[in-house]
């Protein structure tokens, strides 16, 4: 019979292999962008969508990539649930008049349709228990984006924000904690009711945090959001920032070259983006950048990067 203190030891070993091996699955966590081919203008478009997306994934950075989905539609928007089994990504019809929600497994096997009709849906985001995911839709013909939820398994849609024509809600992130969702907030022919904001999922608690920004993301720890924000000064060049969780003590990460779609490392002590025509990995740390995508050829192009 093992002794107690053998005993208590024996579980302090479990929980620290269980620890190491979390946090390096965490560290090696598969990357996920897209990358698409515009229609070239000196063709007929006719009865195909303007942009032709794939979903590829990069095992880990320095790895090749390889594609996940495939086929005559175009998927993009790519979002990895929080325990990295299923993406969920914005599918376009062959006209290019309907975008939908899918998820699908890690694998791009089991794809399933959660929105239908021609309502627009766009920038999925899971909720930290799996469950539920948030996106953008316009329910009334475009003069106006809100943020809905979806339970993930399928069901109705909820509108979260609820705006008036006129007030575009884009680019959700649910935070850790299941709290808040932060998203860029914008308004017609003013620039007073622009920044980021956050609210509950049941849509009360609307707060402003900035004047301005785009792509909002948390930190794997809450306590964090990166987003993009033009630098002062003449050119107003995109650069990734990160600020509190309050919107408070803005610090700019990248330089140099334009920088957009921020998404953080499971980590959170990276962060990769669409930096110029690629996407690359900046380390918070040392400021240090890699390039992660090769050059494409003819008008193809990367975007959103998930990580």
């Amino acid at each position: 019979m093992m002794k107690p203190m053998n005993l208590l030891a024996a579980a302090v070993l479990a929980i620290l292999a269980v620890t190491a091996s979390t946090a390096s699955a965490a560290t090696t966590a598969p990357m996920l962008y897209v990358t698409g081919l515009a229609c070239p203008a000196h063709r007929s478009c006719t009865g195909k969508a303007a942009y032709s997306d794939r979903i590829r994934k990069i095992a880990r950075v320095g790895f090749p990539s390889m594609p996940v989905s495939s086929g005559a539609l175009s998927d993009s928007h790519p979002a990895w649930s929080p325990d990295h089994t299923r993406i969920a990504f914005i599918r376009v019809s062959r006209n290019g008049l309907s975008y939908t929600l899918w998820t699908m497994l890690a694998s791009g096997a089991g794809q399933k349709q959660l929105t239908h009709g021609t309502a627009i849906a766009e920038e999925p985001a899971w909720s930290p228990d799996d469950k539920t995911i948030v996106f953008r839709s316009s329910p009334n013909g475009g003069r106006t984006f809100d943020l809905f939820t979806i339970p993930a398994a399928g069901g109705l849609a909820r509108n979260v924000t609820r705006n008036p024509a006129g007030v575009g809600a884009l680019n959700p992130d649910w935070s850790p904690n299941g709290k808040l969702i932060v998203f860029q907030r914008t308004k017609s022919n003013s620039g007073g009711g622009t920044g980021l904001y956050t609210i509950r999922p049941d849509g009360t608690g609307l707060e402003r945090l900035t004047v301005g920004g785009m792509d909002p993301v948390w930190s794997p720890d809450g306590k964090k959001i990166a987003a993009v924000f033009p630098n002062p000064g003449p050119g107003g060049q995109l650069e990734i920032y990160t600020l509190n969780a309050n919107g408070s003590g803005r610090k700019r990460v990248t330089s140099g070259t334009e920088s957009t779609a921020p998404a953080w490392s499971p980590g959170g002590t990276q962060i990769a983006c669409v930096r110029g025509t690629q996407i690359a990995v900046v380390s918070l740390g040392s400021g240090r950048v890699k390039q992660v995508t090769r050059p494409l050829h003819g008008l193809a192009f990367v975007d959103t990067p998930a990580w």
